[in-house]
């Protein structure tokens, strides 16, 4: 782990993971204090310089980011999960195992992306997303299928 990287209380990394300079894990989003909600990062993950990740989020293993993402809190991130450089991931959003979002993409509130996402597949994602996101709680979730194909 990287000097200059700023980690939160209640912030568990799991073996393995690397956050480059300038990191910032674990901020509390307002109402809350540092270290009140439980930040998880899973195994083998790669944080790039300047990505800030808030509190209350629980992201799988071997998760890797581009240089300056912003991820807010209350997020459920899958396994094996990238996300490209500048990249905004909203509050409350669910990403399934998998899920590849490319550099300067926004991803807006209560959005779910069900797994594998990054090719258009959408008998797999309409089936898997809402097994997979069931602790997500919106009115009206958006399912957001990518147009890209592997």
């Amino acid at each position: 782990m990287e000097a200059l990287a700023h980690i939160h209380p209640n912030v568990h990394l799991g073996f393995g993971a690397e956050l480059s300079a300038y990191v910032i894990v674990g901020v509390p989003p307002r109402g809350h204090l540092s270290g009140d909600l439980e930040t998880r990062i899973g195994e083998g993950a790669v944080i790039r310089s300047h990505t800030v990740i808030y509190a209350g989020n629980v992201i799988g293993k071997h998760f890797q980011t581009g240089h300056g993402v912003l991820i807010r809190e209350l997020n459920d991130i899958g396994d094996e999960v990238s996300v490209g450089s500048h990249t905004v991931i909203e509050h409350h959003v669910c990403l399934g195992d998998g899920v590849r979002i490319h550099t300067n993409a926004f991803i807006p509130e209560f959005s779910l992306l069900g797994p594998g996402v990054y090719r258009w597949d959408v008998m797999r994602t309409l089936v898997s997303f809402s097994c997979y996101c069931a602790q997500v709680t919106s009115s009206s979730p958006k399912l957001i299928l990518s147009s890209h194909y592997r």
